[in-house]
């Protein structure tokens, strides 16, 4: 091994087509060929310091999958763990932190089963995005570090729930809007007996006709 990295770091660029030249031979160590090769330009040597390199980045890289805005316009990542656990839910625990014009957002991470965890985020703001993952495992490369840039925008769609923004706590501290400062309010009921044998078919379909004809949620 240590004679194909030498190999490889000596003759790089320089010389490689002699290495492949049957007529040059005799009992020189690889080593000794290496440095005695003539030293000049060589696309093979390209090619493969190219190879070398996707080696090394291919060992590198997780299984992570590529992160996807969803429709909404959230943010989500599924993060693969080589490292396995007895009991992830409680063994570990995953943030990814997201930074943006020196503000910052940690999002914790929820396990979706088996050596997977799953972050999703809603960006207050369009923009580009730094994000980096952190656990509680410093010990699994797998759960921390992978620092990355994305390009988020808001919700353009015309759903009254979403296309204000996010909720917020008015400055009178006694009610709530969205981000534009539309107010935001909200009025339903809750069915006691909904889950109860006092409510019967017939009268489930009643209720539910009646909250429909009121427009209530």
């Amino acid at each position: 091994m240590s004679c194909l990295f030498q190999l490889l770091s000596t003759n790089l660029f320089f010389g490689t087509w002699r290495l492949f030249d049957p007529a040059y031979g005799g009992p020189l160590s690889c080593i000794e060929r290496a440095r005695s090769a003539k030293r000049m330009p060589s696309v093979v040597g390209m090619a493969l310091f190219l190879l070398g390199l996707s080696i090394v980045q291919g060992a590198l890289a997780t299984n992570y999958e590529r992160p996807v805005i969803t429709p909404e316009g959230i943010f989500e990542w599924n993060i693969e763990s080589r490292k396995t656990y007895d009991d992830p839910f409680s063994e570990v625990e995953v943030d990814v932190v997201f930074t943006k014009a020196g503000e910052s957002w940690r999002v914790p991470a929820f396990w979706r089963g088996g050596t997977r965890w799953t972050v999703r985020f809603a960006p207050p703001a369009s923009g580009t995005y730094s994000y980096f993952v952190e656990s509680t495992d410093l010990s699994n490369p797998d759960l921390n570090g992978h620092k990355n840039e994305i390009g988020l925008t808001g919700y353009s769609g015309a759903n009254p729930l979403l296309k204000h923004g996010m909720l917020r706590v008015t400055k009178s501290g006694r009610s709530f809007e969205y981000a534009d400062g539309t107010p935001f309010f909200w009025l339903g009921d809750t069915w006691w007996t909904g889950l109860s044998d006092r409510l019967s078919w017939d009268g489930f379909q009643k209720m539910a006709s009646d909250r429909r004809d009121k427009d209530l949620p």
